[in-house]
């Protein structure tokens, strides 16, 4: 399993470093799908903006590969020797924390069971919340895609087929939850997702569903909350003085 994460997002930059209960984001999100039956891995990348991530999926003891920062596609290519056609890759983002075991099993499943190249879950033909998105396909699917473009590099199954043959249905569904958000994508999504895992005793592995349920709850309250203007900035060290720090 391949968890894809890097810390110069444009619109939430070192999301995966964002506290949720006592763990970082991304740590939380690696003890929710680790698994004895499969490897996990994130694939983070190789530049400058990477160093205190990397040093920090060292010290959690997670591992990690460091690939190209903008051509994605080649740090999934790379990231081990000597694969074979027929291996199995699951791919899933860092920002999709809701995501657990379970759902990984069902691709895996699927895919083995039917012989299937490229299997998904996600929203689009689903009623289950954006943010549940997990692939699974054969690494000769994705080193006979001769696509480069910029959008190809960049989200590496661009082109794969997400058809209903290929998907791979949920035990659990609400026609609620379709309109739900559970991917840190902003900064309200952070706070949203934060404050359904403080619902949660256990975290880890409380599951995806049960996770959804939360999140409608929440949802449904109408929370009036003063947020003052928070500007996101990304600046080097040198440049820090006492009053930025502060």
């Amino acid at each position: 399993l391949l968890v894809q994460a890097r810390s110069s997002s444009t619109r939430l930059p070192f999301k995966s470093l964002l506290y949720i209960k006592k763990y970082f984001s991304i740590e939380l999100l690696y003890k929710r799908v680790k698994s004895k039956k499969y490897q996990t891995l994130v694939l983070t990348s190789n530049d400058s903006s990477d160093e205190y991530f990397a040093y920090i999926l060292k010290k959690k003891n997670i591992p990690f590969f460091r690939g190209d920062l903008l051509n994605v596609k080649k740090r999934f290519l790379n990231f081990r020797k000597n694969l074979k056609p027929d291996d199995i890759l699951v791919r899933l983002t860092g920002d999709n924390i809701f995501v657990d075991k379970f759902l990984v099993k069902l691709l895996i499943r699927k895919i083995i069971k039917e012989k299937k190249k490229y299997v998904f879950i996600g929203n689009k033909y689903l009623d289950i919340p954006y943010g549940i998105s997990v692939e699974a396909f054969r690494f000769s699917e994705l080193k006979k895609n001769k696509i480069n473009s910029a959008k190809e590099i960049e989200h590496v199954t661009r082109s794969f087929k997400r058809t209903k043959d290929n998907l791979v249905k949920t035990p659990k569904e609400n026609y609620r939850w379709k309109k739900l958000n559970c991917s840190i994508d902003y900064f309200k999504n952070y706070y949203d997702v934060r404050k359904v895992f403080q619902k949660t005793k256990k975290p880890t592995t409380i599951s995806w569903y049960n996770l959804c349920n939360l999140l409608e709850k929440t949802s449904k309250k109408q929370i009036k909350r003063v947020i003052k203007k928070i500007k996101l900035i990304s600046l080097r060290s040198k440049n820090l003085n006492k009053s930025l720090i502060r």
